[in-house]
């Protein structure tokens, strides 16, 4: 029944931070049941779950600290790679 359920109700994302100017990525996968979007200031759920992937550059005080290449300007963001 544990199997039955998973198969209709997870779904699996990808969390990653990626580099600008060095060859360096970092990612993990994460299943989800539920989807948590703001719609605030969106004019329908497409264009919320749109925003919801843009990635975030991380760049000034706020650089991605990528182990042997130091403080990295960077983007992260999530991926949905699979659908219940």
């Amino acid at each position: 029944q544990k199997d039955c359920i998973r198969k209709m109700f997870v779904g699996q994302t990808k969390l990653y931070v990626k580099c600008i100017n060095v060859n360096y990525e970092s990612s993990k996968a994460d299943d989800f049941y539920d989807v948590s979007v703001c719609v605030k200031g969106c004019r329908n759920i497409e264009e919320a779950l749109a925003e919801s992937i843009k990635p975030e550059r991380l760049s000034g005080a706020n650089k991605y600290n990528a182990e042997d290449h130091g403080s990295q300007d960077a983007d992260t963001g999530t991926m949905y790679t699979t659908f219940p």
